[in-house]
């Protein structure tokens, strides 16, 4: 099969390529908090120890690239974690039995577009706080 040829320059690439690796571990951080159904079941179940492992997973990812990205890339990540760890902290100090909200810290339903926010916040740890 012929390869197609692209318009993209390398670095073009390469940033999508990222934003689709940080986009599905954001799905799947999204599928685990209850917020959105599984696509294969189209059911809708919490599962907060698979959360933070993708939370935990896209922190890892924010670490190891400090340095490498750009202001948009970082800004993406960034923001994307935050959105994820304020949900988070909210599924995991509901009630037991209690079912998951179907919407975000926002106020809308989750959406790979949603992360839009000029200025980045501070990374949080995906762990709920206790004060």
């Amino acid at each position: 099969m012929a390869e197609q040829e692209t318009n993209l320059t390398q670095e073009q690439q390469d940033t999508f390529a990222f934003m689709a690796m940080v986009e599905l571990y954001q799905q799947t951080a999204w599928m685990a908090l209850g917020k959105i159904a599984d696509p294969a079941t189209k059911e809708t179940k919490t599962n907060l120890p698979q959360a933070r492992w993708a939370i935990d997973t896209l922190s890892m990812i924010e670490r190891k690239t400090r340095g490498n990205l750009s202001d948009h890339e970082l800004r993406f990540l960034r923001e994307i974690l935050h959105m994820l760890r304020m949900n988070y902290v909210e599924e995991a100090n509901k009630p037991s039995g209690e079912p998951p909200s179907s919407q975000n810290q926002t106020g809308t339903k989750p959406d790979k577009e949603a992360a839009t926010h000029d200025e980045p916040e501070t990374p949080q740890s995906a762990e709920p706080q206790n004060e």
